[in-house]
């Protein structure tokens, strides 16, 4: 179609160029420029209308396109809602299915006749029943067996209980358990016997402790128990008694001094040479109070004495067994005759003997 429309305007181009030829001279260059003239412009027209065609082509393909994606975006979001909205409508309903039926099963329950739930549960109770009657034998077996388990187990214990203790009374305990035992003794048993105790209340009260630390171990032993004693038991309750003794003894000499204090009497160490110790008891302050040591009230107290047995034995009630012992470490220490201030046991000892009964004759006569 365009190239018809430009051949037709070439044709009445040369038409109107053929009457001019008739009405006017005009040259063959003139012509030919004016030829080529309308040829270049035919063609810039045509191409600029093929551009146009071309551009309005494009844009309306680029809209329709445009146009489809916006109405297919459209309708897929219309469809994904309507899909939605369908899921949802569907668990609504199934949710009210589900809660009918629900409702249907409670009703139908309620609605069940009473004769019907009785009758099941007393099946029940009696299927049970049976169950236990059946298995009642394997219940009562094992029972028993674990009945006898148990009494089998108890009666092993105490087997083993007392073979353990005869095992234990069999051995020989070492000599510082013997010890231990004879230092408790001599806390419960020396403020009463005093520190010197008659050996057989001492072995009464040793032997007391021992049954309850091991039961039965001197009954086990019978007639060897005494030979034991006397053998390996005694000789060191001795030694913790005559230790007992020793302390008492620096305790009653510390008091002594605290009692005359340093003014009247002035102290001296137990380790002090022969010379110090003669310049010691030959002294007047030493004289006096050994004096003092005797002097008694009217009802034969002894007032020093009793002041210092106080002080080193640190109890309210005191025996005539304290005073004598207290009166014998003074006068050991003080006394001009003895050569030594350190009290030996055999010294002590025989002071003790002599002033206990002394004590105890003025006593008597006071009484």
């Amino acid at each position: 179609m365009p190239k018809e429309k430009v051949n037709q305007r070439i044709s009445r181009r040369k038409n109107s160029s053929n009457i001019t030829n008739s009405k006017t001279a005009t040259s063959e260059a003139d012509k030919i420029a004016a030829r080529l003239a309308a040829a270049r412009s035919i063609k810039s027209s045509t191409q600029r209308k093929r551009q146009d065609a071309n551009v309005e082509l494009v844009a309306s393909s680029s809209q329709s396109r445009g146009v489809r994606n916006f109405e297919d975006s459209c309708n897929l979001s219309q469809i994904q809602e309507q899909e939605m909205r369908d899921e949802d409508r569907e668990e609504a309903l199934a949710a009210l299915a589900d809660a009918s039926s629900n409702m249907n099963t409670l009703r139908s329950m309620e609605n069940a006749p009473t004769d019907t739930t009785k009758t099941f549960y007393s099946h029940m109770i009696e299927g049970l029943k049976r169950s236990l009657g059946q298995n009642k034998h394997i219940y009562e077996a094992i029972y028993e067996m674990k009945a006898s388990q148990d009494a089998f187990q108890k009666e092993t214990n105490e087997k083993l209980n007392i073979i353990s203790e005869k095992i234990n009374q069999l051995i020989t305990p070492e000599d510082s358990y013997w010890k231990s035992l004879a230092s408790k003794t001599c806390k419960t048993q020396l403020p009463i016997l005093g520190l010197y105790p008659d050996d057989s209340e001492f072995k009464k009260g040793f032997e007391s402790i021992l049954e309850q630390e091991k039961p039965g171990y001197i009954e086990q032993l019978g007639l060897q128990w005494n030979h034991f004693y006397l053998e390996r038991v005694r000789p060191l309750c001795r030694d913790v008694i005559k230790s007992r003794r020793c302390d008492k003894a620096k305790d009653v000499r510390s008091a002594m001094f605290d009692i005359f204090g340093e003014n009247l009497l002035t102290r001296i160490n137990t380790s002090a040479g022969a010379g110090d110790i003669a310049t010691f008891k030959n002294s007047n302050n030493t004289k006096n109070a050994f004096k003092c040591l005797f002097i008694s009230d009217d009802d034969g107290t002894l007032p020093y004495i009793e002041a210092i047995k106080k002080k080193a034995w640190e109890r309210k009630k005191t025996t005539l067994m304290d005073t004598a012992f207290t009166l014998a470490v003074c006068e050991i220490v003080l006394n001009l005759r003895h050569p030594r201030i350190s009290v030996s046991d055999n010294a002590l000892h025989k002071r003790f003997d002599l002033y206990l009964v002394c004590k105890r004759l003025i006593a008597i006569c006071i009484s």
